[in-house]
């Protein structure tokens, strides 16, 4: 009994995390670009802002 409570709070825990990037991955894609963008890896910065851009993150579409 113990044993599947343990597993059905794991697997609702990774549902929420799921959710959560799924719904913020303009954000984090945008926070990548700023990342490569600041090290000067220009080429991995534009990748990143064009998925985030994509994804409908308006922050990026000022940088890109």
């Amino acid at each position: 009994m113990r044993s599947r409570i343990v597993l059905y709070s794991t697997l609702f825990i990774l549902l929420l995390v799921a959710i959560f990037i799924h719904n913020n991955s303009g954000l984090i894609f945008g926070q990548i670009g700023n990342y490569y963008y600041k090290h000067n890896n220009i080429e991995k910065a534009q990748d990143f802002y064009e998925k985030s851009f994509l994804k409908g993150d308006i922050q990026a579409r000022e940088v890109y």
